[in-house]
């Protein structure tokens, strides 16, 4: 007779407990199994040594040897600490070795008791294809199942906000190239308003500026217009390739001469804000400003 019990019994440590009672039945010791579960990182290790299952104490020791078999105390395991559980479960071999002959009705017994192990390793095998958790585990196969469903949505939802991404990645790609060429169209419309500039520069002196050559040999006097917008009168000989800025040979001469204009931090020619005088212009009758005569 086999009454209505659990088949398994689940301890936490606690650093000190080494024996821990259990009250199913089994058929041989070897049956009872025991495995040590780690809360913290959700893993089972299942027991094969260090643990001893006493039949007259019904309980299985753990660490614990047989009488006589026992091994020194530092190669043991440690005592189970409350991190970890012990899974005291039994598990008997789903088959019928017991032969009672054919004498009737011992024959019909048999087979009766070999149908219900048929139906065991039916069953066991649909177990074996389920949604399990480790046996010291809280999380029930529900909420798994559960969570695996709310996860693969989540991946499908992160997944989809890639894609959604990627294209916002591209369009950008392509507004960025657009902005590229208008930054190129602004970068020429300042060269040239620089260009520009040297020219008007070139006007005020009332002189021939030209512009700075850097392959050409230059004389005493000689006026350029150099990169930066600066005007240089060169004090001997210049030969190809000496830069008027780095040169002692050169010297930057002032570029208007009159105050109604400056050179701003970028070398443009710009308005005075509070002008005074000028060799260029003049008022008329009107009071309008106007271009000096020659």
């Amino acid at each position: 007779m086999i009454p209505l019990a659990d088949t398994k019994v689940v301890y936490v440590g606690d650093g000190k407990t080494t024996v821990f009672p259990f009250t199913f039945k089994y058929a041989e010791s070897g049956d009872v199994k025991a495995s040590i579960y780690d809360i913290e990182n959700d893993t089972t290790t299942v027991l094969d040594k260090d643990y001893y299952v006493d039949e007259n104490l019904g309980a299985v020791i753990y660490p614990g040897y047989p009488p006589g078999e026992e091994i020194p105390e530092m190669e043991r395991p440690a005592v189970l600490d409350s991190s970890h559980k012990i899974v005291i479960y039994r598990s008997t071999e789903i088959s019928q070795p017991i032969d009672l002959g054919d004498k009737y009705p011992l024959n019909i017994l048999e087979k009766m008791q070999d149908r219900a192990i048929m139906l065991l390793q039916e069953l066991n095998e649909v177990v074996e294809r389920a949604v399990k958790v480790a046996a010291g585990a809280e999380v029930t196969p529900d909420e798994i199942i559960t969570n695996i469903k709310e996860n693969s949505a989540a991946a499908a939802a992160s997944a989809s906000a890639a894609a959604r991404s990627e294209l916002s990645a591209s369009e950008f790609a392509e507004q960025a190239g657009s902005r590229i060429d208008e930054i190129a169209g602004y970068a020429k419309e300042a060269e040239n308003s620089k260009n520009q500039t040297i020219g008007y520069a070139a006007l005020i002196m009332g002189r021939a500026a030209e512009i700075w050559k850097p392959d050409k040999y230059y004389g005493e006097s000689a006026v350029v217009v150099y990169t930066d917008g600066y005007i240089y009168q060169c004090k001997g000989y210049s030969a190809p390739g000496t830069l008027p800025p780095d040169s002692d040979l050169w010297v930057k001469i002032k570029v208007a001469l009159d105050d109604y204009f400056t050179m701003d931090d970028n070398c443009y020619l710009t308005l005075s804000e509070n002008p005074t005088f000028s060799n260029m212009f003049t008022f008329n009758q009107t009071g309008y400003i106007i271009l000096k005569e020659a």
